[in-house]
């Protein structure tokens, strides 16, 4: 089985796709599926309505969920093995959702997560426009189309 060559020459996203598809040949190559930006809907926005902002119980020290089609605004959890279950609403009862209802067999479509690229940060795009003097001529014209806005700040820390 071969891997991921560390030292291939890659600057652009479909090269990468490429690369991954072709780093195994055996029992198949790996399916890579190139998404278009209409493929990430807003979940986020399309699920607001349904569900409670933060979670009602803590959720690291529970060793089991349950959720029941009787109780389906309820889920059931417990901490340990033989400690009782308890229940929590997690849902926002079908009286107070702001969402239009919709037919019988019908379904809301789900909006696009974001209409174009995503803006980098000015520091990032200065430090691409630096380091694109190492790259081909067609991936420099990539990294000066990339959308950039002053007010966006690295999650990084230096």
């Amino acid at each position: 089985m071969a891997y991921l060559n560390q030292n291939a020459r890659i600057e652009l996203p479909e090269e990468w796709a490429e690369h991954v598809r072709g780093a195994r040949q055996r029992p198949k190559p790996f399916n890579v599926i190139e998404c278009s930006q209409d493929a990430f809907k807003g979940w986020t926005a399309f699920l607001k309505p349904f569900y409670k902002k933060t979670c009602p119980f803590p959720i690291r020290p529970v060793l089991e969920y349950r959720v029941q089609k009787e109780h389906p605004r309820l889920m059931f959890h417990r901490n340990f093995n033989n400690s009782p279950r308890e229940s929590s609403v997690v849902n926002t009862p079908v009286s107070f959702r702001s969402t239009k209802a919709v037919n019988e067999g019908e379904f809301k479509l789900l909006g696009l997560a974001y209409n174009e690229k995503l803006p980098i940060s000015t520091a990032k795009y200065s430090d691409l426009q630096f380091l694109k003097k190492f790259c081909r001529p067609e991936t420099r014209r990539y990294y000066d189309e990339l959308p950039h806005a002053a007010n966006i700040k690295d999650s990084e820390v230096n």
